[in-house]
């Protein structure tokens, strides 16, 4: 979680600007770039949910009824845990294309082929 915290610790824009002048501006490494700045987001997510869902009441249950700590990580905690991912992928998406235009404007972004007109 600490390189996660040191990832967040930058501004998203001159990161992202920074990777991708790193990488180079083609569409792969733009979305390379991409994950690179909104994972840290999803991971301190999800840990934080599961953290809070194994304090639970019906994971204590599902614990003893005898069930192992894999069977209840994928039968109670995790989709449990989707919940709120999935409500910061629909916030996550706009804020992708509001970067990606943005390194676009400033010429660090997907450089368009030019068109052959003969």
């Amino acid at each position: 979680m600490r390189v996660f915290d040191f990832v967040q610790s930058f501004p998203v824009f001159v990161l992202g600007m920074a990777l991708v002048s790193v990488l180079g501006q083609e569409i792969w490494n733009v979305a390379i770039a991409l994950a690179v700045l909104f994972v840290p987001m999803f991971a301190r997510l999800i840990r934080a949910e599961t953290l809070s869902l194994r304090e639970r009441p019906f994971v204590s249950a599902a614990r003893c009824s005898g069930a192992t700590d894999l069977s209840n990580m994928f039968r109670h905690i995790l989709p449990n845990a989707f919940g709120p991912a999935i409500v910061q992928i629909s916030i996550s998406i706009g804020m992708a294309i509001l970067l990606t235009a943005g390194l676009s404007f400033v010429g660090a972004g997907v450089r368009m082929p030019t068109p052959e007109w003969g």
